[in-house]
């Protein structure tokens, strides 16, 4: 076995020695790292600093923590580019030790089992909970402030294949009938068909990058607020380059 890094817990072996030593009890411990290949973009985004700024910049709402925010939203980053979208499988997206290394974080078994810190029994040490406990305890200005500022901002200086070309658009994210009043901010609105919707309705710009679009700022308010009159906030707000070019549907 190879240590490549004598202050940290990481090792790189070779699969049959090890096995054998394992066998023979020459190795008491042993912990995997495992790689996925959406690991080395996120990697890139950490080692250019952007994605880690961005992560501390979030408004953390807790007064005193032992775990940072990084290291909570980091994994939804990856869950997200892995396509995957339960909260549950949030903790299992960050794996390598070779990110936590970039995150300056060396994963050490202290003693066995969990601290004494959770009032209910648990079986694993993060779950979808720990993150939905802290974005319910986030404002939501807060939440889009920092987005459309920091974030867009970082995106901004760090993005490459900009075009400067963008498009504003909007939709309606709708609730259940029955909860919608448990849903903040939420209205109704009912159109000329006599139809009744719940939710919100959101408009967001974002800018045509490589032949895709990125959303570069959005705001959201209830179900019932026009298009147009979000629309407007928005772009009285963002930033635009000289020469930049927005495109809009006639609902604009």
């Amino acid at each position: 076995m190879i240590n490549l890094f004598p202050d940290l817990p990481i090792i790189r072996h070779k699969q049959k020695e090890t096995i054998a030593n394992l066998k023979a009890g020459e190795i008491d411990d042993l912990r995997v790292s495992n790689k996925l290949p959406i690991d080395d973009i996120v990697k890139y985004g950490l080692q250019e600093n952007f994605l880690k700024d961005g992560l501390k910049s979030f408004p953390d709402p807790r007064k005193t923590f032992d775990i940072p925010i990084e290291a909570l939203l980091l994994p939804q980053v990856l869950q997200r580019l892995n396509d995957e979208h339960s909260l549950l499988l949030a903790p299992y997206m960050l794996n390598s030790a070779e990110l936590m290394t970039e995150l300056g974080y060396s994963a050490r078994v202290l003693e066995e089992g969990f601290n004494n810190k959770n009032t209910y029994e648990r079986v694993t040490p993060f779950h979808g909970e720990t993150l939905k406990h802290v974005l319910l305890s986030t404002k939501v200005d807060q939440l889009f402030n920092w987005f459309n500022t920091d974030w867009n901002q970082l995106m901004k200086l760090n993005a490459p294949g900009r075009t400067r070309q963008y498009i504003i658009d909007g939709t309606e994210i709708h609730v259940p009938k029955h909860l919608y009043k448990k849903y903040d901010g939420a209205g109704v609105v009912t159109n000329n068909e006599g139809e009744v919707r719940y939710g919100y309705k959101v408009v967001w710009i974002q800018e045509i990058i490589d032949r895709k679009g990125v959303i570069r700022s959005m705001t959201m308010s209830p179900i019932q607020t026009h298009d147009l009159k979000l629309g407007k906030e928005l772009i009285a707000d963002f930033d635009f380059e000289e020469g930049a070019l927005l495109l809009m549907d006639r609902g604009f």
